[in-house]
């Protein structure tokens, strides 16, 4: 089916990352070959639809000034469609952290309980408690850099999900102090491997000034 992108509630797009590399490369793709794959949706009202999956191909869209999209209609119950987009998902498969942001969300707002999770998405119970526990353990300011595409998935699973359990603080003033810069997966490494061999008073010059420890670091090689 083809529906205008105006119909389209982007409701569950705080369970995605933004990762502005992916989008780049689907983007000039797109713009290329035009839309491959329909994106999955359920119906909310007579005239309105929920995006199950495909919100980069819709940014994509939407980027190109392209007023439609192609769609495959989901006739099930909302949760189980979440379920169904999880399994049928092309192209980029989800990240851990992407996976642990949708299990909450099937609990949180849909009603399930933890031990249900597995069998209702193919997995063991624990897969299920190793996702759980990663968007647990990170501090909320910290997931919304993830989501926004400041903070590399990765590397907030390797680098940042250990120093938030030793001291959630500041890990939280870590990720607020990059807010300009882009670290990639080793230079989150770099920090954290630095945080974890240093005493009291370096940590703090670390998460202060990370930038500039960032800096020295390039510098010294």
């Amino acid at each position: 089916m083809q529906l205008e992108i105006s119909q389209i509630d982007l409701k569950y797009a705080h369970l995605r990352v933004n990762d502005p590399s992916d989008r780049k490369a689907l983007f000039a793709s797109m713009a290329e070959n035009g839309q491959q794959t329909p994106v999955l949706v359920v119906q909310q009202s007579e005239l309105q639809y929920i995006l199950i999956d495909g919100y980069r191909r819709v940014a994509a869209l939407s980027k190109l000034a392209l007023d439609h999209v192609q769609a495959v209609l989901l006739t099930v119950p909302e949760a189980e469609a979440l379920v169904q987009g999880y399994r049928l998902s092309r192209g980029r498969r989800p990240n851990a952290l992407e996976e642990g942001w949708l299990l909450l969300e099937l609990m949180d707002v849909h009603g399930h309980k933890q031990r249900d999770l597995g069998p209702v998405m193919g997995r063991s119970g624990s897969w299920v408690s190793r996702r759980l526990s990663l968007v647990k353990v990170l501090p909320e300011p910290v997931q919304q850099a993830v989501r926004d595409g400041r903070i590399p998935a990765y590397g907030a699973m390797k680098s940042l999900v250990p120093l938030a359990r030793a001291n959630k603080n500041q890990c939280v003033e870590l990720v607020k102090n990059l807010q300009h810069e882009r670290p990639s997966v080793r230079q989150l490494d770099q920090l954290y491997k630095s945080w974890k061999d240093s005493d009291s008073s370096r940590q703090r010059n670390l998460i202060e000034r990370p930038a500039l420890f960032l800096k020295a670091a390039a510098e010294s090689k």
